[in-house]
């Protein structure tokens, strides 16, 4: 179960990225991870959005898979290389997601995060899946960063829960 709310950020001024940095102290092996919301609402150009920990912003060292149905279309797309928390997908200008998902560290260190969301403003569910590939010796910190300046508009909402 998921229990206290260690982090809520909503986006006064229109951004690029979203950190935990400086605003709350992670630590995913006390915790036992994450319950994970984000509600983006996107103000500047089409945009997709990538997924970061720890502070490792080499694209290479994350995967993601992607599952989801655009006007009763069903598509897949899995292997890639990439951070990407929101997979190829673009969010539209002046779109909406509602995505949440859990953020965990196993005992070998590795980290993974699993949702579903809305993406309301282009009639799309989505399931998707991210992890690093390499280990680490704890989650200390998450990053949100969409790939257009703007990407996260004003009113974007983003919360951690941690696990009990």
């Amino acid at each position: 179960t998921y229990g206290a709310l260690v982090w809520s950020k909503t986006i006064s001024e229109a951004a690029i990225s979203v950190t935990t940095d400086g605003e709350v102290i992670l630590d995913g092996n006390a915790h036992g991870g994450y319950l994970f919301e984000m509600v983006i609402h996107n103000t500047g150009s089409a945009a997709s959005y990538r997924l970061y920990y720890n502070n490792d912003t080499i694209n290479t060292n994350y995967r993601y898979t992607e599952h989801y149905t655009n006007g009763g279309a069903t598509h897949n797309i899995t292997g890639g290389n990439d951070a990407y928390i929101l997979g190829l997908s673009v969010l539209a200008t002046s779109g909406r997601i509602n995505w949440q998902g859990v953020i965990s560290i196993d005992g070998a260190g590795y980290i993974s995060t699993n949702g579903q969301g809305i993406q309301a403003t282009d009639d799309m569910l989505r399931n998707d899946g991210h992890y690093k590939a390499g280990t680490v010796s704890n989650l200390t910190r998450i990053d949100i960063i969409a790939n257009v300046a703007n990407g996260i508009g004003i009113n974007s909402r983003f919360r951690l829960w941690r696990r009990m």
